[in-house]
């Protein structure tokens, strides 16, 4: 950031904080709360947010229109939000794509299941499949990730006939629907899946698991050229020991992130961390 001529000409010198989300709501909310409470940071000295997590988080969102400060987002903003940018286009583009698939499969009617997280992009999906002649036939909201619920949408699914299902599903959700489509018995290749592809679906140890269980359909959209995120984090590990930070604390920082977004297991002690490296 400080590389940026601007910033040289008029002298400044920005830093940054990082806070780990864990993928999880209420964590970011404390971390947030903890930064400003109980650290010498004052909100004065924050200017803006870069967000790097896509997890459905309201309540973090909720703070960051209190702190009033703009936000950018590094993935697909599925939401409109005051003050929030982002580094990639609108969902108007993924929601293209997803058309585009359809037409190429020669569909003319859609299902949609879809969670809070993709509340409003689903209201764009129906205006541009309308405009491309295509008809959703059933719009199902999956109000939350329970298992209880995903059971009912499956069983929906299945009654209305429905075949060709769009899903914009946050991963929790996700995960309760592959579980579901197994508790449901629901016959191997019944449905065919239409869904932008998540970075997670290969990092996170919940979808790994649950994948070789899943016995339809998926068609995933993926950019035309995908970032390769081992190469990503092998030159991570590889610039950690030219950082200028404390080794204590980034020991504990990356053995923290390990177990919440690589292992899912507290290990204990340095095992966890040994193991990351």
């Amino acid at each position: 950031i400080n590389e940026s001529n601007l910033l040289k000409e008029i002298g400044a010198d920005i830093g940054a904080i990082i806070v780990d989300s864990c993928s999880t709501d209420l964590r970011s909310v404390a971390d947030l709360y903890e930064l400003l409470s109980g650290t010498n940071i004052q909100r004065s000295d924050l200017i803006a947010i870069i967000r790097d997590d896509s997890t459905h988080m309201p309540n973090t969102e909720q703070i960051m229109r209190q702190l009033s400060l703009p936000v950018i987002n590094t993935f697909f903003t599925t939401h409109s939000l005051t003050q929030t940018s982002g580094t990639l286009p609108s969902m108007s583009l993924p929601i293209q794509s997803v058309v585009s698939a359809l037409r190429h499969y020669q569909s003319t009617c859609v299902n949609i299941i879809f969670d809070e997280k993709y509340a409003e992009t689903v209201s764009e999906f129906q205006k541009v499949a309308l405009s491309e002649g295509m008809c959703v036939e059933v719009a199902i909201h999956v109000k939350n990730s329970s298992s209880t619920v995903a059971e009912m949408v499956v069983r929906r699914l299945l009654l209305s006939e429905a075949r060709i299902v769009v899903a914009l599903l946050s991963e929790d959700t996700w995960i309760q629907m592959t579980k579901a489509l197994r508790s449901e018995m629901v016959i191997a290749g019944r449905f065919v899946f239409i869904s932008m592809q998540d970075q997670r679906w290969t990092t996170s140890r919940r979808f790994i698991e649950s994948w070789p269980t899943f016995e339809q359909h998926l068609i995933s959209i993926a950019p035309k050229n995908p970032i390769n995120h081992d190469e990503e984090i092998k030159k991570l590990t590889e610039n950690i020991p030219n950082l200028s930070l404390p080794n204590l604390w980034l020991k504990q920082f990356w053995s923290s992130a390990f177990k919440c977004h690589v292992d899912n297991e507290d290990m204990g002690g340095s095992n966890s961390f040994s193991r990351f490296v």
